[in-house]
């Protein structure tokens, strides 16, 4: 009977552990990480740029960066892109007001004429402004 009264007083607590702050907390982290992993892949090709005396900053936000490798690869954001895609795009970015600057981050050691079927391309779709990004330093 004794036994009875103890366990009948006994009052059982129970850790209770809210998880929503912690929900949240993640969400906004993976949301972070998402973001800041596609903008750091934007700048992650390998493009060595030819040098040049008058090298300026090119500061424009809103500018659209197409990327040729060495070997003749194309890159249009970061991503790869065949030409017919390039076509495609560069047409649908003249459709919008105003106009993007393009600016073209050829490697030094690609042909002449990857690039100029790149400015081609972007010329023919109606872009007017466009830009060869160079890094500052000696010419050879």
């Amino acid at each position: 009977m004794v036994l009875k009264i103890f366990k009948s007083r006994r009052r059982e607590n129970f850790l209770e552990l809210n998880v929503t702050p912690l929900v949240d907390v993640m969400f906004i982290l993976l949301i972070f990480l998402v973001v800041t992993a596609h903008y750091s892949t934007l700048n992650s090709i390998k493009v060595n740029l030819p040098k040049a005396q008058s090298a300026q900053s090119g500061g424009d936000s809103k500018a659209v960066v197409i990327s040729l490798s060495q070997q003749e690869k194309v890159y249009f954001s970061g991503t790869p892109i065949s030409m017919d895609k390039l076509k495609f795009e560069m047409k649908a970015l003249a459709k919008q007001k105003p106009q993007p600057v393009v600016i073209i981050q050829a490697d030094e050691k690609s042909s002449t004429g990857g690039l100029v079927a790149v400015m081609d391309i972007v010329s023919q779709a109606g872009l007017s402004k466009i830009s060869i990004q160079t890094e500052k330093g000696a010419t050879p």
